[in-house]
């Protein structure tokens, strides 16, 4: 199950944008798990919808996680893990 290095979430229309860091050998799918756990405790775990991968200038190139689940605001900026699975029941 690997950790992706999160550092951005938020709430776009009725979904939820993960921003992390681009690493090649983290294999991120469309239809796989994600599960957010914040400071507070609380986990959220939802399916990956849409990626979207950018180049910015000058800094890492950036993978964005579309998922359904709406995050409270006051939770986006306090992430403390997030890791992305394959469903056991494939």
């Amino acid at each position: 199950m690997p950790q992706l290095n999160a550092y951005g979430i938020m709430n776009v229309e009725k979904k939820t944008v993960v921003n992390c860091v681009y690493e090649a050998d983290k294999h991120v799918a469309k239809g796989s798990n994600i599960e957010i756990e914040f400071m507070s405790g609380q986990k959220v775990v939802s399916k990956i919808n849409e990626l979207h991968l950018s180049y910015p200038p000058y800094a890492d190139p950036v993978l964005s996680i579309v998922i359904d689940d709406w995050i409270d605001e006051r939770e986006c900026g306090r992430i403390k893990s997030v890791y992305v699975y394959k469903d056991i029941a494939e």
